[in-house]
């Protein structure tokens, strides 16, 4: 490994091997991500970016190998999502078992083939809010599935963030990553205990500078 300076990447796994994995640690690479988005293997068809759960597990294991520390990239709510399509992703990833998971729910940007959906209310969308600020991956509010409620995608967030460490028996890293992350986590559970179909009041938790605030104001979550 260099001794100069240590960089970050991301990666496709179609186009990652050993010899490339080996030559970006000896370059001073000590971390890198992908994205898996789904373990649902028809969704991944419908996805269309030429990849196989077999490829992305062979990713991991080149990376792992080498010694570079990964992130893998999850997606709930995919067009046509399924309980049992989230399921099996929730299982590919306790399978995978990367380093560190980010499972987000979908977010339809503009411009995007999701939004357009979205906003025709296809793929299985029944609507999209026009609020910016629900427009994030883990907190946000931006679109609901018609079979499946807002809330019920963010129960099953927190499922496979639990399962991947808790399956493999990484009880120290889970510790480690809710004590790093404390705020977003607080953030999650309180928006999926508190009532949706009520006014209530919505706190925020923001790293401002290292400061934790609150953000306390009433609105409709419905």
């Amino acid at each position: 490994m260099s001794d100069s300076f240590s960089w970050t990447s991301t990666v496709h796994a179609n186009t990652i091997d050993q010899e490339l994995a080996d030559l970006m640690k000896k370059a001073g690479c000590s971390f890198t991500g992908y994205g898996v988005e789904t373990g649902d293997d028809d969704i991944m068809a419908q996805m269309k970016k030429g990849v196989t759960k077999e490829r992305i597990v062979r990713a991991r294991e080149i990376l792992k190998k080498a010694g570079i520390t990964t992130s893998s990239y999850f997606m709930l709510g995919h067009p046509n999502e399924t309980r049992r399509s989230i399921f099996r992703t929730i299982k590919f990833a306790v399978q995978l078992n990367p380093d560190i998971a980010a499972i987000g729910i979908m977010v339809p940007y503009p411009g995007k083939k999701i939004w357009d959906l979205a906003n025709r209310g296809e793929g299985g969308y029944e609507k999209l809010s026009g609020n910016w600020e629900d427009y994030n991956k883990q907190l946000g509010n931006a679109v609901h599935l018609k079979n499946i409620s807002r809330r019920e995608i963010e129960i099953y967030q927190l499922i496979g963030y639990a399962s991947i460490y808790l399956f493999n028996f990484r009880f120290k890293d889970l510790l480690n990553i809710a004590r790093a992350n404390v705020k977003l986590l607080a953030s999650m559970f309180m928006k999926v205990i508190l009532p949706e179909n009520i006014v209530r009041k919505k706190i925020i938790f923001r790293n401002d500078g290292g400061r934790l605030w609150k953000e306390k104001r009433k609105e409709s979550w419905g």
